[in-house]
């Protein structure tokens, strides 16, 4: 498991909700010097809806041989969180640098870093 790599994620369902919930694809966004001691794992899951691109620290990923994605999918960074490892499924591909550089631009504005 690296920082980069696209993985099914079981996030819980919470009725009500405006996040994420259930068996999706999600970006793991955690440094790789704090993946190996860390029972957590940061990302920014994805969704197929292309509406979700109405929010700010949102944007399209289109498929590719590299990211494993089936479908267009949008980051949804304004939904970044932590999650127990228990929760993750199979590597389905890596993103694409360009995307990468984007998500960490778009964290340091949303936490004003």
């Amino acid at each position: 498991m690296k920082r980069g790599e696209i993985v099914y994620v079981n996030l819980p369902l919470v009725p009500g909700s405006h996040s994420q919930g259930g068996r999706r694809p999600s970006i793991l966004v955690i440094s790789d010097s704090a993946l190996p001691k860390n029972p957590m794992v940061m990302m920014v899951p994805l969704t197929s809806n292309a509406t979700a691109l109405r929010f700010p620290f949102t944007f399209q990923i289109d498929p590719s041989d590299q990211n494993g994605l089936s479908n267009l999918s949008v980051a949804l960074v304004f939904q970044l969180c932590a999650v127990d490892r228990t929760h993750l499924g199979k590597v389905i591909g890596v993103l694409e640098d360009r995307h990468l550089l984007k998500i960490d631009e778009m964290i340091r504005q949303l936490l004003s870093v």
